[in-house]
């Protein structure tokens, strides 16, 4: 092992070699390593359980879906969950059979979810698109569209929440844009 030469607190290191060891990570993600040949996953879901607080994971663009109950669960990391810029969009898809992304572990506004169209989410109860039960993730520049909904109401759902922090999202062809109420795009409960 070589030795390290440390800085400040919460500065990058370096190496021996020479090479920066960040304390921030950046995780990219390509569904077919098409954009990004060198993309350290392929999954959403496999980049969050990679991530640390503080990091960054920037999705490049094509159609991401999962298979458990959710594409992916935040699993209360406060990280950056980005797609990536371009004309391309970065679609989350549930197939019809789970929720886009479930944030059920204490997300703060550190979770950031940002720039992703959202499809054919769906969930047993309610938060097809997004689901947030005790957890205030910052929500910005999102699309639901095409069926991004669930039985009890809503394509973004929030329940024992500290209330919504969604910034610039949209909804097409989801459901009406009252709030309170079943059927609702955006659903809070406390």
């Amino acid at each position: 092992l070589e030795p390290i030469t440390v800085g400040a607190a919460g500065a990058d290191v370096t190496d021996l070699g020479g090479n920066v060891i960040s304390e921030n990570c950046v995780w990219v993600v390509d569904d077919l390593y098409d954009d990004d040949p060198d993309a350290d996953f392929d999954t959403i879901q496999a980049a969050i359980d990679a991530a640390a607080d503080g990091d960054e994971v920037i999705v490049m663009p094509g159609t991401y879906t999962g298979t458990g109950t959710a594409v992916a669960d935040m699993l209360g990391k406060a990280v950056l969950l980005r797609a990536s810029t371009g004309p391309a969009p970065v679609i989350i898809d549930g197939q019809s059979a789970r929720r886009g992304i479930e944030c059920v572990s204490g997300e703060t506004h550190l979770s950031t979810i940002d720039g992703f169209v959202f499809v054919n989410c769906s969930a047993p109860d309610l938060g097809g698109g997004i689901l947030c039960i005790e957890s205030r993730p910052l929500i910005r520049n999102c699309t639901f569209a095409e069926s991004c909904s669930a039985p009890d109401g809503a394509a973004v759902a929030y329940r024992e929440s500290l209330g919504p922090r969604l910034i610039n999202c949209t909804f097409e062809s989801t459901a009406t844009t009252a709030f309170d109420s079943a059927g609702s795009s955006v659903r809070l409960e406390h």
